[in-house]
């Protein structure tokens, strides 16, 4: 199809049309000069001046500037020493609200195990069902169990040929360098059961058993299991929906729908299971158990 357009709609339309193509042209012109007269512009000096804000500003309340960087300056500190750290590393636990950790009755303050005790065991189970709030726990009494051992560790009786460890012995490299050299820097890892010299010390007591008993008769291996534990399925059930059910109903939940409710609460899981082994132990030692006179 051919479409005829007639000299006289021609002349109609670039009547139209130049008026709009002459104010373009002219908006053109206007922007590349106002880009030119930037970057030409020289600012005085002394209107530059130093902003150094302190470091609550944010781009909405920034009235004279936004540190971009605001630590500077600043000396880093321990997780150890920062109460503050767990409340605000997260904030969708706590709510920007810092507990107080002080024992309601006896108004002593709670230790850093004590306080993660209490968080964990909440009613509500936030923390219980973060697992990177557990994680962190454990990394924080992780620390505290081996700063606490620094103390300690190198306190020993005088013996021949052996010197009191000083200031200025742990201030000498060589001397530092001998004692990692002789593992004898390394008893500030007795208390963490993942390190060489935990297991080392658990390998001195097996077999100074083997010598004051004799050889050992019968080998105990003990797991979890949660899935087939249905006194367990039956508490997290009540714990977290909140439900009642009994051991035959418990009985009738499938294994993905378990594994969901071990995975929701950890901690619960841990306590059942360490409370049974506890049980355990105690018919092992007790007389009339299976090992008694």
């Amino acid at each position: 199809m051919q479409l005829e357009i007639s000299g006289h709609s021609w002349c109609g339309m670039l009547h139209t049309v130049s008026p709009l193509l002459h104010s373009m042209r002219n908006m053109g012109q206007a922007c590349a000069q106002e880009e030119n007269d930037k970057e030409q512009t020289v600012w005085p000096q002394d209107e530059i001046t130093d902003c150094n804000p302190g470091g609550i500003e944010t781009l909405i309340s920034g009235e004279e500037g936004l540190r971009m960087a605001p630590a500077e300056g600043y000396r880093l500190i321990s997780v150890l020493t920062d109460r503050d750290s767990p409340f605000l590393a997260f904030p969708q636990l706590f709510g920007g609200e810092r507990l107080a950790a002080m024992h309601i009755v006896t108004k002593k303050e709670l230790s850093k195990s004590e306080l993660y005790k209490s968080i964990l065991r909440r009613r509500d189970h936030r923390a219980a069902e973060s697992t990177e709030f557990i994680l962190f726990a454990a990394k924080v009494l992780e620390i505290n169990r081996i700063t606490s051992n620094h103390s300690v560790c190198l306190r020993k009786r005088k013996r021949d040929g052996e010197q009191v460890v000083t200031a200025q012995l742990a201030c000498n490299k060589e001397y530092v360098d001998g004692m990692l050299q002789d593992d004898n820097a390394f008893r500030v890892l007795q208390g963490n059961r993942n390190s060489s010299h935990h297991w080392h010390q658990e390998g001195l007591r097996v077999r100074a058993m083997v010598r004051q008993f004799g050889l050992p008769h019968i080998f105990l291996t003990i797991s979890a299991a949660e899935i087939k534990l249905l006194e367990l399925i039956v508490i997290l059930k009540k714990v977290l929906d909140c439900e009642t059910i009994n051991e035959e109903q418990a009985r009738e939940i499938s294994d993905q729908h378990k594994a969901t409710l071990i995975q929701r609460d950890p901690i619960t899981c841990a306590r059942y299971f360490d409370n049974r082994f506890h049980a355990l132990l105690k018919i092992f030692k007790s007389h009339q158990g299976p090992f008694g006179d």
